[in-house]
């Protein structure tokens, strides 16, 4: 944005202003969960109140330290308990305490989409 001012002497001065608004978000994702331990959690899951204007997450996903997809999801509302991950791997075992990488993106109300990377670390 530019603005010009002038005053009364003609004198003229410019400037630019540059406004960055960042989308701050309440999307919380835990960085340790217990599969054996208390409902609270027993899931990893991804939670986004109503103030992160989270319409969709496109995608979520969950790899082993050898980079084995372990857990996928695709297209579904944030906070549904049903698209978590209960730490258990493609057949059906349950995976080895250890630490798990993930990547979720999000489609929010305003059109952008966002990817969020990082860790958890699957406690027994």
């Amino acid at each position: 944005m530019a603005v010009h001012i002038t005053d009364e002497y003609g004198c003229t001065q410019s400037a630019t202003v540059f406004i960055l608004v960042q989308q701050t978000s309440a999307i919380y994702i835990p960085n340790v969960f217990a599969p054996d331990g208390s409902d609270n959690n027993r899931l990893f899951r991804i939670y986004a109140g109503a103030a992160a204007r989270v319409t969709s997450v496109l995608s979520f996903r969950v790899y082993d330290r050898w980079g084995s997809l372990v857990h996928e999801r695709l297209d579904f509302d944030p906070d549904d308990p049903l698209h978590g991950w209960d730490g258990t791997l493609p057949g059906g075992r349950a995976a080895t305490p250890g630490v798990f990488i993930w990547y979720v993106e999000f489609a929010f109300a305003n059109g952008r989409k966002k990817l969020l990377k990082g860790d958890v670390t699957l406690y027994k």
